[in-house]
């Protein structure tokens, strides 16, 4: 009523109040909203410089929040966000150069996991979204930013991203620093970084080198489709290995070739058995 009543004081249609509601644009950097795609809201509330600005933002959005917080170093009261955090928020993804010391003054039961840039935390928000989500920016960033990491290429390009590591098996370490993978994954990370340029032809040295049993017959498994969209050379020692993926073989002897052909006619050359017998 007292709404209403102020509308009649100052001459002012309900229904033009109402259209200018609809229409409102959000003020840039505050809990603005970005973007809608996919039942994912992405919200820019950049200007959140301190723990109220943050806790008001969070106030305002539903459940199902994705905080991506950090920025520079300050010492505020951080824990004050804890149980708002721990009511509203699935996963906090930290950045920037004051991270550690935000993650260890918040007293929350979630995850949280850390982000190199602010490109990674939008790729990692991207990945562990679900429908209905909300995606909150809380830390100093560009309204022209936004626009490109949620740009339909970049889009497009994420896509790729995670179909190569679903392929790859390593979706599931998506969040994970290279140096932090075993010597197994680093190997299928690496041929994975090679394989979404799209290259004509792909070299692989000793690609299974230092794996175990198991994670060369997956490696095979791997190659094996790659065939199909590349030419493959492949530099190898274990001939029962090579012979599951390779169309042709060439076998080398001290820099020289000493046979080539298919894998039945590699098998069936008395020279390569002389030369492989000899070093039994």
């Amino acid at each position: 009523m007292s709404v209403i009543s102020v509308l009649d004081i100052i001459n002012i249609e309900i229904k033009t109040a109402l259209s200018s509601l609809e229409n409102y644009n959000y003020l840039p950097h505050r809990l603005e909203l970005i973007d809608s795609t996919n039942n994912i809201n992405w919200y820019n509330d950049s200007k959140s410089t301190n723990c109220a600005s943050t806790k008001a933002a969070l106030e305002c959005i539903n459940k199902k929040i994705i905080l991506i917080l950090g920025g520079s170093k300050k010492e505020m009261y951080y824990e004050s966000l804890s149980p708002l955090i721990n009511e509203k928020v699935k996963l906090v993804i930290f950045i920037g150069e004051n991270k550690e010391y935000i993650k260890s003054q918040l007293k929350v039961n979630i995850q949280m996991i850390n982000a190199n840039s602010i490109e990674s935390a939008v790729e990692l928000s991207k990945l562990h979204s679900s429908d209905n989500d909300n995606i909150l920016l809380s830390l100093q960033s560009s309204e022209s930013f936004w626009k490109l990491v949620l740009s339909k290429s970049r889009a497009s390009f994420h896509d790729r991203i995670m179909d190569t590591l679903v392929r790859f098996k390593l979706v599931d370490r998506a969040s994970s620093l290279a140096g932090e993978l075993s010597h197994g994954l680093q190997q299928w990370l690496e041929i994975a970084m090679a394989v979404i340029r799209k290259p004509k032809l792909l070299l692989l040295d000793e690609p299974t080198g230092g794996m175990s049993s198991e994670e060369r017959r997956a490696t095979g498994e791997l190659l094996l489709p790659i065939k199909k969209e590349c030419t493959l050379i492949i530099v190898e020692h274990d001939l029962e290995w090579i012979k599951d993926i390779c169309d042709n073989l060439t076998v080398l002897d001290q820099g020289k070739v000493l046979d080539d052909g298919t894998i039945k006619h590699i098998e069936a050359s008395q020279s390569v058995k002389e030369v492989y017998t000899s070093r039994v």
